[in-house]
């Protein structure tokens, strides 16, 4: 009977993808937009796999009306004013298309090895052309 990925080993395909991430593109050769500009995550695939990767949204994902804005608590929330109404709504949940995906990964938990999908080069991404997603 093969056992169940439980959230420690997820916790675990996690770390193992920050360090194939760290191995390379170590912290001292992030772009000065890096923090700001990315986040990453992933979820569970099949089998003893998982898949994460660090993304960035490019400004031109924004529509018309829309703007990011800095919130008290440090991050960045999408705001949406309609035109027709000047009416400012705030949006909570949003998952644009156009997401730049920089590094992704797949990550065999179980064997402890990691799969590399995709790897851009950090320096050939417009750092003035991303969204801001955390301070």
């Amino acid at each position: 009977m093969e056992k169940k990925e439980s959230g420690h080993d997820f916790d675990n395909a996690l770390q193992l993808f920050l360090d194939s991430f760290l191995d390379a593109h170590p912290e001292s050769t992030w772009p000065s937009w890096f923090r700001k500009c990315t986040t990453y995550g992933g979820h569970r695939a099949t089998g003893h796999f998982s898949t994460f990767s660090f993304t960035a949204i490019p400004i031109s994902a924004l529509g018309p009306g829309e703007l990011c804005e800095e919130t008290e608590d440090g991050g960045y929330v999408l705001a949406r004013t309609a035109m027709e109404t000047r009416v400012k709504r705030y949006v909570i949940s949003n998952a644009p298309s156009d997401v730049i995906t920089i590094f992704e990964a797949s990550i065999d938990v179980a064997m402890k090895r990691v799969f590399i999908v995709l790897d851009r080069k950090l320096s050939t991404i417009d750092g003035a052309g991303l969204l801001p997603l955390q301070r």
